[in-house]
């Protein structure tokens, strides 16, 4: 990674304007719940960009619902050495058989709209940034993926 210190409110609210068109498409509602105790953080934008837009991008997919909803949101951790991103939806959920295959080379729920590499590399990028990613799902109900990283 191309480390730089960097605004991480900036990069979700960036990634929320780039995916409301979509989300509109499939009347799903974005919103964004920025952490007001968060300054810049040393990470790679681009990677970590990248990885906050297959998420979103992700959990509109999933939001088979009359009126979807995924929500990203910032938090300080750790008495401010780490921070969180959080990307919650109230979509199909994920069965705990694929939540053990998520991170796998491959694989994918999508069938063919969905190469199997997205959350890979996104575990790959958070990884090679010292962070860890983590989900939560109940089928039926929605998907939490977080997104912990180093504040640097």
């Amino acid at each position: 990674p191309e480390l730089e210190p960097s605004d991480l409110n900036g990069i979700c609210q960036d990634v929320c304007n780039l995916s409301k068109e979509k989300a509109l498409e499939g009347n799903v509602d974005i919103r964004f719940n920025p952490a007001s105790d968060i300054g810049d953080v040393t990470l790679d934008p681009k990677g970590i960009y990248r990885c906050i837009l297959n998420l979103v991008s992700n959990a509109v997919d999933a939001c088979d619902k009359e009126e979807g909803t995924v929500t990203i949101a910032t938090a300080s951790k750790s008495n401010g050495d780490r921070v969180e991103v959080s990307i919650s939806d109230n979509g199909c959920g994920i069965s705990e058989e694929d939540r053990a295959n998520l991170f796998k080379v491959f694989f994918s729920t999508k069938g063919s709209k969905g190469t199997g590499l997205g959350l890979s590399v996104t575990e790959k990028i958070i990884s090679e940034h010292g962070g860890s990613i983590h989900v939560d799902s109940v089928p039926g109900k929605g998907t939490t993926f977080r997104v912990e990283l180093p504040a640097r």
